[in-house]
């Protein structure tokens, strides 16, 4: 089993429009394809996600001849994004084997953090704790930005 080395300080906030936060502030990510692709490693953020499965994620039934060509070019714009100045480790945007890996704790999506509040809400519930249910549900429903 291999132990990776996970980037803190980033926040991604899916629930609502995409939101990526830094160390340093928010960070625009420009390009559908690259959002995208982005939006496809966040579904597994700190997994390994194999290139077909992102070519798929792009482009659907019908990829271009060139898709894992444009696939690693949308990785090289979106790592200059998100890690303009690449001295920092551990590396945020990992190329691993078959495919890529956002290198951050699950707890970095806003939307896994709303699973384990709503899980912790519905726990305080069953164990007739409503005022702490109450809270905690109402946390989870903050994190959403927009409708759900």
């Amino acid at each position: 089993m291999a132990v990776w080395a996970y980037r803190s300080g980033m926040d991604f906030a899916v629930l609502g429009p995409l939101r990526v936060t830094g160390s340093d502030g928010p960070i625009d990510v420009p390009g559908v394809k690259e959002r995208t692709l982005l939006a496809n490693l966040i579904a597994d953020a700190g997994r390994l996600v194999p290139c077909a499965t992102l070519v798929e994620g792009l482009w659907g039934n019908q990829p271009p001849r060139s898709a894992v060509k444009s696939l690693q070019t949308y990785v090289s714009r979106l790592r200059n994004v998100l890690e303009p100045d690449r001295t920092a480790e551990p590396v945020l945007l990992v190329t691993d084997g078959p495919g890529y890996r956002l290198a951050v704790p699950k707890t970095a999506v806003d939307a896994e953090r709303f699973v384990v509040l709503a899980d912790s809400g519905r726990r305080s519930l069953a164990d007739q704790r409503p005022d702490l249910a109450v809270r905690t549900l109402r946390t989870a429903l903050e994190l959403w930005r927009g409708p759900a």
